[in-house]
């Protein structure tokens, strides 16, 4: 599985949307706070 963090990294460098890498930051920080309550 791809880490989202990178994921944003490769959008960050295409100058994609900015709130669609907003989403995906949220959605990685959430993600990573979930890992972290296993």
């Amino acid at each position: 599985m791809i880490d989202l963090l990178d994921l944003v990294e490769l959008l960050d460098e295409q100058k994609n949307n900015s709130e669609t890498i907003k989403i995906i930051k949220s959605i990685a920080t959430t993600t990573d706070a979930l890992e972290e309550h296993k």
